[in-house]
């Protein structure tokens, strides 16, 4: 170390920045310490030797600090160096002696670094990088006569073109770190003067070479709409695909997958993945030989982690993931690290494959999987326990932040048989082990874990009981946990501490928020805490601290929106704190900026229905509510049956807590007459949002959740009807648009036609029939002699007998039915 120190300062300064680059690619094995490169970069930066430093020689630091990791560049101050180097090199002088791999430096440790230009350099850069372009041989080589190309020029022709694929990935890079710079690159001549000659370029290029350009092109939006870029792109796939290693299969695959105009490409190359997959990963002995092409894929080696991260996600992205890729997934899982396993479990969830069966997936990466089938609700416990064994039964136990997530992810799984691991824990817990964070994650899984097996177990066990276990642990933890000091702890952990149930950590917790002035910014952690305990002593700690507050101010930020709104109305309706709720239901009819917005009112008054508190004051809230409703205006956001889909159900439930609201603080309950209004506003929602959906032929009802939003909407407009508030004509058509969603009645739908027998008149021939399919097992206490209105009903069901309470109520509303 000490000779390598030595010669830098022996050297000439221009030689300085070449063994800073030799030295730093040795950074890792150990050759160079901290210390070094603390020195180096003070050396460098020196002001008289940084003035001798030539712009090839500054463009050589760069690539030196962009080697360090995050916290030897803190340690160094090199980022102050770099924007130095910027400001040195890239001005209208120097850039001129620089060529395309020195720009490309710059580039490279600008995104790598997140060290963004100012528009004065990117705009010089870009000039320089078109000039090189312009003026570069290349194309006219590619239009000369070949015949006499000699070896010098094939070489000179090579380094040409990896700078240009070089400098092209760098920009779109650049742009993709700072999208300030997007429109400035994607616009740029640079840029342009790559496409005009795109064709030509490609035909130079080697199959890695051919995937960055696609990345760059895609990145930079500039393959979406130019038919003729998708074509060029085909055409030179097909011929060089014969060559391509894995990762650019891998790298085209996915940038085609994600990209809807290049869906010929994702073919094409798909064929060849799924070629190297049947090879490499068959589904049985005899199924290695078997290929649906005939390249060669002898050569091909297995994926590494990435590669499979981007070929799985590809094909899941496509929705052609099929069943023979199983063994592929179950292999190639190992391999992935942890940000690769979440990107594609992440996928596998939100896109549903249930019916692929992973029971042969690794046990190192069963936890991660086994968490898409607890989303699918798939029963696979088998891994688990297997898992769960070998943990603790290898001898190699070991208290440290992955046990702790281990667990973290079993009790989020809900799995259940965890009494030899808590015995692991309790012997082997050591606070040193881990950081607050970990800890505290850590109480949290115990307690989640202590809440299912109380479901189920005695509440007073005896000295070997499993609960025990559990209580020592907790014990011990609550023990480390009142000790630190939340000064400390990160907002993510004292939320996760409001949910702890315990009375001594939310004391201290509420010491802390009250200390620090912070209730506004932990309005989570109180509501947290209000939801895990009603004590006595805390509500009284959590009353000041919220009456302080004046809610409508978070309003005021659109950043915030209404998380913190809520939030306080949650901790108020907890608290059953009617004084407060009286404060805010004045100030808000006050406030005509406030009594203008459905959302704020709507919560309000959901918060009112909570408490059961209604007086003149939420009386004229809800006439507010009821013409920002009507108001043609709030339904833009919906009209479009291509809305997100939690627009769509954000929607729903806002709909739902409207009429709930209105039902339940017995809403225009002195008139004789329908509310016109509400009538017409329900009828043109129905017209509007979900007759749009239909017009399309897209279900909405076709899961569990949004049957139950509908039904509990049938629910709450089949009372307003009651209450003579709406008239029945909007229930029917409520009602119709259920019937022609759904394959079943619901109780709810028969309750509803059962009170408002009126609507039967209204209802088709087909859909009075689907009502009378509704079939029953019979009766055990079913008598034929009996002669009653009730057996005669029996008679006509042919087969009656109950099972369960939802069962009991469909057969009821059922048989009201038939009585009218």
């Amino acid at each position: 170390m000490q000779t390598l120190t030595s010669s830098i300062k022996n050297s000439r300064i221009g030689k300085v920045p070449q063994i800073g680059l030799r030295a730093v690619n040795k950074l890792h094995d150990g050759h160079t310490s901290d210390k070094f490169w603390v020195d180096y970069i003070d050396y460098v930066g020196n002001r008289e030797n940084f003035k001798k430093l030539s712009p090839h020689s500054k463009c050589l630091l760069t690539c030196v600090i962009t080697k360090f990791d995050r916290n030897l560049l803190k340690k160094t101050r090199s980022d102050e160096l770099l924007v130095s180097i910027f400001s040195d090199v890239i001005n209208a002088r120097s850039i001129a002696l620089l060529n395309l791999e020195l720009l490309n430096m710059i580039l490279v440790s600008s995104y790598t670094l997140g060290i963004p230009l100012s528009n004065q350099q990117l705009d010089l850069i870009l000039d320089s990088i078109h000039q090189h372009i312009s003026t570069n041989n290349l194309i006219n080589h590619l239009n000369s006569d070949k015949t006499s190309e000699t070896t010098n020029e094939t070489s000179v022709v090579r380094m040409g073109i990896e700078d240009i694929i070089s400098i092209l990935h760098s920009l779109a890079s650049l742009a993709r770190r700072f999208p300030s710079h997007f429109g400035r690159i994607s616009d740029s001549k640079a840029v342009d003067s790559f496409l005009c000659n795109i064709e030509s370029y490609l035909k130079l290029l080697n199959p890695r070479e051919f995937s960055l350009v696609l990345f760059s092109l895609h990145n930079l939006n500039l393959i979406s709409h130019n038919n003729n870029l998708v074509s060029v792109f085909y055409k030179a796939g097909i011929e060089i695909l014969s060559s391509f290693d894995n990762q650019s299969i891998s790298t085209v695959l996915y940038i085609s997958a994600n990209n809807r105009n290049l869906s010929r490409l994702f073919k094409l190359f798909k064929k060849r993945t799924d070629s190297i997959i049947r090879s490499n990963y068959p589904c049985d002995p005899d199924h290695s030989s078997t290929t649906d092409d005939k390249i060669s894929h002898v050569s091909h080696a297995k994926f590494t982690g990435r590669e499979s991260c981007n070929i799985l996600c590809s094909l899941i992205k496509k929705g052609t993931l099929e069943h023979f890729y199983k063994p592929f997934l179950a292999q190639s899982i190992s391999d992935m690290n942890l940000q690769e396993l979440c990107n594609l479990c992440s996928l596998l969830i939100k896109n549903k494959y249930p019916n692929l069966d992973l029971s042969n997936s690794v046990v190192l990466d069963s936890l991660t999987i086994s968490n898409c089938f607890h989303e699918w609700e798939i029963e696979n416990n088998d891994i688990l326990d297997r898992l769960i064994q070998a943990i603790t039964t290898n001898g190699n136990f070991v208290f440290n932040q992955k046990s702790v997530l281990l667990l973290h992810y079993l009790t989020k799984l809900k799995y259940s048989n965890l009494n030899s691991l808590f015995s692991m824990f309790l012997d082997n817990f050591n606070p040193n082990h881990i950081n607050s964070s970990q800890l505290i994650l850590f109480y949290n899984s115990i307690m989640n874990a202590y809440s299912v097996k109380l479901e189920g177990l005695d509440l007073h066990p005896g000295p070997d009981s499993e609960t025990e276990v559990i209580l020592k642990l907790i014990n011990k933890v609550e023990t480390e946990i009142l000790g630190l000091d939340f000064n400390k702890l990160g907002k993510i952990d004292l939320f996760t501490l409001g949910k702890s149930r315990n009375i001594l950590i939310s004391k201290k917790l509420l010491k802390h928020i009250y200390a620090t002035e912070s209730a506004i910014d932990n309005l989570d952690t109180i509501y947290a805490i209000t939801k895990s305990t009603d004590n006595h002593v805390l509500s009284s700690r959590i009353n000041p601290l919220i009456s302080k507050i004046n809610p409508l101010d978070f309003l005021n930020s659109n950043d915030i929106k209404h998380g913190k709104f809520t939030n306080y109305l949650n901790i108020v309706s907890n608290l059953r704190n009617t004084e407060l709720l009286k404060q805010l239901v004045r100030k808000t009819l006050n406030t005509g900026s406030y009594s203008n917005n459905l959302d704020t009112l709507l919560a309000i008054l959901n918060c009112c229905k909570k408490l059961h508190y209604c007086d003149s004051n939420v009386e004229a809230l809800m006439s507010r509510l009821v013409y920002l409703f009507s108001c043609k205006n709030c339904l833009e956001d919906y009209k479009n049956f291509k809305s997100k889909e939690s627009t769509r159900s954000n929607f729903d439930n806002s709909l739902d807590d409207f009429l709930s609201v209105l039902y339940h603080l017995d809403y225009f309950s002195s008139s004789r007459k329908y509310d016109e209004i509400i009538t017409h506003s329900l009828q043109n929602v129905m017209n509007t949002v979900y007759n749009n959906k239909l017009d399309e032929n897209v279900r909405i009802l076709n899961g569990k959740n949004e049957h139950e939003k509908f039904e509990s909407i049938l629910f709450n407009l089949s009372a307003l009807v009651f209450n003579a508030v709406v008239s029945s004509s909007v229930l029917v058509m409520y009602i119709k648009y259920y019937l022609s969603q759904s394959a079943t009645i619901s109780p709810t739908v028969l309750k509803s036609l059962s009170i408002h027998s009126g609507c039967l008149d209204s209802l088709t021939l087909e859909e009075l029939r689907l009502i009378n399919s509704v079939e029953f097992e019979r009766r055990p206490n079913y008598r034929k002699d009996e002669n009653s209105i009730q057996t005669s009903v029996f008679s006509i069901l042919g087969k009656i007998g109950i099972k369960s309470l939802p069962e009991e109520q469909v057969f009821d509303y059922y048989v009201d039915l038939l009585i009218v």
